[in-house]
């Protein structure tokens, strides 16, 4: 984190230069615990489309990573001061537009892709079971 501060204040720019690869990697992390979740219940699917492994999910795991996903969303938007409410459907078009995150982020031939990397960070605290550090997280960042 701290190199990450010091290339993104050397280069006087609000975004560091690792938000690709932190997007690639909170996209795998989500990727391989969805695919985690799966393997208790189904044989595990091949790809990487973060949409299709979670709508195999059964419906209260679903229903428990949307519910989890939206809290840590609303608590971003606290602490941004908006107005704002996230809810179910930012989440589903959210999960949509990063559904290929990982693929996107990995292969730069392919197409890119517009990543959310808010998004990205709290779908993967809440599929880790580790929203309860997201605040923490949330203030180490830069």
């Amino acid at each position: 984190m701290e190199k990450n501060k010091e290339v993104s204040d050397y280069y006087n720019q609000n975004k560091s230069i690792y938000i690709v690869p932190a997007a690639t990697l909170a996209a795998l992390s989500c990727e391989i615990a969805l695919k985690c979740l799966l393997s208790k219940s189904i044989k595990i699917p091949r790809g990487h489309d973060l949409m299709s492994l979670f709508d195999k999910l059964q419906k209260t795991d679903k229903d428990k990573y949307t519910k989890i996903t939206i809290n840590l969303e609303n608590c971003l938007l606290r602490r941004a001061c908006k107005e704002d409410t996230y809810d179910v459907d930012d989440f589903n078009k959210e999960l949509n537009e990063c559904r290929l995150a990982f693929k996107s982020g990995r292969y730069i031939y392919e197409k890119p892709t517009c990543i959310n990397i808010d998004f990205i960070e709290a779908f993967m605290f809440a599929l880790n079971d580790e929203e309860q550090n997201y605040e923490a997280f949330l203030n180490n960042r830069i």
